[in-house]
């Protein structure tokens, strides 16, 4: 008997977790280099730490295969078995042998394997992905490698590894699963971990691969305006006027539309489409009729005035009006 036979849900935790890895390396130098008390040349630092991208490109093959595996095992994960079948100790009385004691099929077999198998339709681009990766990697494991990698395009590569196996939203989704699980940020509630850990890693994202090419990844349409999100935005004052992350989007698009989604905490919130009082503000987007989304302002007292000066106004047209 075969044992231990792995399920999909293993291989795509494991791919999951690869990717992970492999952003956070990047992510995690990037951090240092901008905040090291020497102005830094961020070319010339990558340049010298060449095998972090490697090491990164090596996780996000292993992910890709992983993420391959994880489809062909739902079909059966015997399929994922080098060699002779009448090896297999499958017949009465024969003795057990684990199922990761038995010889892996190769990459160049897992891809055909791969596609056999998927449910999903794939288009061309999946496939150069996975080729472009194999051989990247090929050259880090197997040779010297000549190639110099930027951490821009290894950004690009996890998050295009998510959508081209999961879809869109898929890199944002599985990171905020990983860190809401993580053992490090068990007394972190939510706001905390959207304000400290999440929002500095999307936004990371953005600034390094482009407005462009990071729009492709969400089922929103990140190109258009953004605002704050009323639960992102920080309780304290001090730290209001230091916040200057505006993930939230209108959704659907148009003018008319009065909902706003949040990519990094994922709530919705109902708006209305009224002009901010706030001189200089030319937002037209208010959340419960006392927080402007695009200056960040409570406008309660702003309204007010503008109420008392209607009503003046009124009164003293009401006033000319009987002397006449």
């Amino acid at each position: 008997m075969i044992t231990n036979q792995p399920t999909p849900r293993d291989y795509k935790s494991l791919a999951d977790s690869c990717l992970t890895q492999a952003f956070d390396i990047i992510f995690e130098t990037d951090k240092i280099i901008d905040n090291h008390q020497k102005k830094l040349d961020e070319e010339i630092v990558w340049e010298y730490l060449q095998d972090k991208l490697n090491a990164s490109v090596v996780l996000i093959h292993q992910a890709i295969e992983a993420n391959m595996k994880s489809v062909v095992c739902s079909t059966s994960p015997y399929l994922l078995i080098e060699g002779k079948k009448n090896e297999w100790p499958v017949l009465p009385n024969q003795g057990n042998k684990r199922f990761d004691e038995f010889f892996s099929i190769s990459s160049e077999s897992l891809v055909y394997v791969f596609f056999a198998t998927a449910r999903d339709s794939y288009d061309d681009k999946i496939a150069d992905h996975i080729e472009y990766i194999r051989k990247l990697r090929n050259q880090i494991v197997h040779g010297i490698s000549r190639n110099r990698l930027t951490a821009r395009d290894l950004i690009s590569y996890i998050l295009d590894t998510y959508t081209f196996f999961d879809g869109l939203d898929a890199w944002w989704d599985s990171l905020r699963n990983y860190y809401f699980e993580h053992p490090f940020n068990a007394g972190m509630d939510q706001g905390e971990l959207e304000t400290v850990v999440f929002i500095e890693r999307l936004t990371y994202a953005w600034k390094k691969i482009g407005k462009s090419s990071f729009s492709k990844h969400f089922s929103v349409n990140t190109k258009e305006r953004s605002y704050f999100c009323p639960y992102c935005l920080p309780e304290d004052k001090a730290l209001l006027k230091k916040y200057d992350y505006k993930w939230a989007f209108l959704f659907p698009e148009g003018k008319n539309a009065s909902l706003i989604r949040c990519i990094n905490c994922t709530n919705d919130n109902q708006v209305s489409r009224v002009s901010c009082p706030i001189e200089g503000c030319a937002g037209t987007v208010i959340w419960e009729d006392y927080l402007c989304l695009t200056c960040g302002r409570e406008i309660r007292d702003e309204l007010r005035k503008k109420k008392e000066a209607i009503t003046k106004i009124i009164a003293s047209l009401s006033v000319s009006a009987n002397t006449h």
